[in-house]
This record gives C-alpha cells, sequence and structure tokens, in this order.
C-alpha cells in the first residue's frame, strides 16, 4: 500500500508571514505620520511689518470692483486700532464657528490686532501713497485704506488675518477680512473678505 505524503507548508507560512508584517509597517507608518490628536492652531505670524503681499491683495481685489489702476488709493503707513467691539461683531457675522468665544479670546485678538507696525507698498499695478494717520479725514475725496495688524481670529478655530477699512474721505468706510494661511513655518495672504459692516 503506497503511502500518500502531503507538501510542505513551509512556504505558505512564510507568505502569510511576511504578508502579516508588511500590514504591520503600513499601519506603523500611518500612525506615525498622522497629526497628534491635540495639534494647537497656529498661531498669528508675528510680523515686524505688514508684508507687500496684504496690499497687492487688495489690488487684485480693487481691480475686480472696476477700481482703476490709475487711481491712487492712499494707505496709512503704520497698521490703525481697528480691532474694536463693532468691527468683531463684523467678523463674527462671516464665522461659521458655533462654540463658545471666551472674553480672554477677545482680549489677546485685540492686543495683538492692534499693534502698531509699518505697513510695506509694493509697486506695480496699484498706485499706492503713503499718508500719515492724521491726514486721513482731510481730503474728502481721497480713498483711503487703513489695515490693522495680524491676529488670530476668535471665531474660527485656528485662523488668523487682519482687518482693513477702505473709506472716502475718512467715511462710508467698507470693512474687510483678509485671512492668513499658514504653510508650514511660513505665512501666505488670502483674498479680502467683504464684512457685513459700514460705518
Amino acid at each position: 500500500m503506497t503511502k500518500t505524503t502531503h507538501p510542505p507548508r513551509t512556504s505558505s507560512l512564510r507568505r502569510a508571514t511576511l504578508a502579516i508584517a508588511m500590514l504591520a509597517a503600513i499601519l506603523l507608518v500611518s500612525c506615525a505620520s498622522a497629526p497628534p490628536p491635540n495639534t494647537p492652531p497656529p498661531a498669528a505670524p508675528q510680523w515686524s511689518e505688514l508684508p507687500v503681499t496684504v496690499l497687492e491683495s487688495f489690488c487684485l481685489r480693487f481691480h475686480d470692483e472696476g477700481i482703476s489702476r490709475m487711481t491712487t488709493i492712499d494707505v496709512v503707513r503704520t497698521t490703525q486700532p481697528l480691532v474694536t467691539p463693532n468691527a468683531l461683531q463684523g467678523l463674527a457675522g462671516i464665522a461659521v464657528y458655533r462654540g463658545k468665544i471666551k472674553s480672554d479670546q477677545i482680549a489677546v485678538a485685540g492686543k495683538a490686532g492692534n499693534a502698531p507696525i509699518p505697513v510695506l507698498l509694493p509697486s506695480g499695478a496699484c498706485s499706492w501713497r503713503f499718508v500719515n494717520p492724521s491726514t486721513v479725514n482731510r481730503e474728502s475725496d481721497a480713498m483711503t485704506l487703513e489695515l490693522s495688524a495680524p491676529f488670530i481670529n476668535p471665531f474660527s478655530h485656528g485662523a488668523s488675518g487682519l482687518l482693513a477699512r477702505m473709506s472716502l474721505g475718512g467715511e462710508g468706510a467698507t470693512w474687510y477680512w483678509v485671512p492668513i494661511i499658514a504653510r508650514g513655518t511660513q505665512f501666505g495672504v488670502g483674498a479680502p473678505t467683504l464684512l457685513p459692516m459700514r460705518d
């Protein structure tokens, strides 16, 4: 009587072991590359001066609104204390965040956003002219842009940006929110968004 022999299972066991090892390695890499669950939101940039990219973003916005490239726009040469209760109420009007806002968050936003820093003027597509804060209301036909310093938006988790006020002779102002986008350790400037408020 002939005895039936079975082929060794060594190769099958090796393949199964290898598959399990590969799966474990993939899981380890996935876990290592995933961000920690409690990653803090990016802070507002600590700029010593407002970069030219801020006014460049406004140049594109003004062209879209039909303002001629030849129109001279006055820019207050230093950031202004625009972060007021009224301005923050307008900022809240475009927010999608529905969490609880703490008073210390408002205080931090006001302190950072109202800090005075120099504004840098770009050259090129728009006609900009520096003015001092004291001259904003003197020329009734002058379009004047005032900017705040960057601060963390208390109504949008992890977001930062700055406020802008565009007026004609210091009156009938239009307000904007300019988002600042974190890219690793660098910051970019987004398109200005119109706020639902005027003064």
